[in-house]
């Protein structure tokens, strides 16, 4: 006879009563895991960044043919379910547009009402994406988005510590780390004319002045790739203001 139900046996109906576990999580073989999924989690509040930038949504994707996940970034105002779905649409376009076709089936997520709205469903019906969610309580059923939030939050502190820049400019930091994961999943390598995150750059800038030996540029500090510009980086001016240019050109140490 077992005292006080123990040990505990799944056919018992006390025991299963008493439980108080949830779904049992096991490990799944890389060949066994889902393709073309689009994991979705949010992180925030974090300091207000400038632009008013306090969340961010973390993609993760997992391609369809074997390989390693693929973090996207993008940042938010708020997390309403409007400016959501905008997020998730441009990360979606910018995956099929990298691979060149459809390759985003389903998308993935909590039930937090940022995912779980008409906006995000009616977004999911004209492009054809099949929408699952966890059951609720649960974080390690969307383990891979969460995992990927906890990795770029501390690659983007590390950036921060190592630049010694203010942590309100963890937008920037965050979205760099994900195109250097991206990168290193894709077994590319980072192009030699990006510096790393903070470091010293000269910015081109447009001659307004007529006098010919004015200089000809401005000293920045670098804060990632932007990939909406053809070799555009980010980079923040002396004045304390962010901008985007092609023109971002490493200062090398005397």
């Amino acid at each position: 006879r077992r005292c006080g139900h123990h040990p505990s046996q799944p056919e018992c109906e006390i025991c299963r009563l008493a439980d108080s576990r949830g779904r049992i999580h096991r490990h799944v073989p890389d060949d066994e895991k889902s393709r073309g999924v689009l994991a979705l989690d949010l992180t925030g509040p974090h300091a207000a960044a400038e632009g008013g930038w306090r969340w961010a949504l973390v993609a993760v994707f997992r391609p369809l043919e074997k390989g390693n996940p693929l973090p996207y970034v993008r940042w938010l105002l708020t997390k309403t379910q409007t400016e959501v779905t905008e997020a998730v649409a441009s990360v979606v376009a910018q995956i099929q547009a990298e691979y060149e076709g459809k390759v985003v089936f389903r998308l993935h997520s909590d039930r937090g009402k940022e995912f779980v709205n008409k906006t995000l469903h009616q977004y999911t019906l004209q492009q054809g994406l099949w929408c699952t969610t966890t059951e609720g309580s649960d974080p390690r059923a969307n383990g891979l988005a969460e995992r990927y939030v906890g990795i770029l939050k501390e690659k983007a502190r590390a950036m921060l510590l190592d630049s010694r820049l203010d942590v309100k400019f963890w937008p920037w930091a965050m979205l760099h780390a994900s195109y250097l994961l991206r990168k290193h999943a894709k077994g590319e390598e980072v192009p030699k004319d990006v510096p790393c995150f903070g470091a010293q750059v000269v910015v081109r800038q447009r001659q307004r002045d007529s006098n010919d030996f004015m200089p000809r540029g401005l000293s920045a500090r670098y804060l990632g790739v932007c990939e909406r510009i053809v070799g555009g980086s980010f980079v923040l001016y002396q004045s304390g203001s962010v901008g985007t240019t092609a023109c971002a050109r490493p200062v090398l140490s005397p």
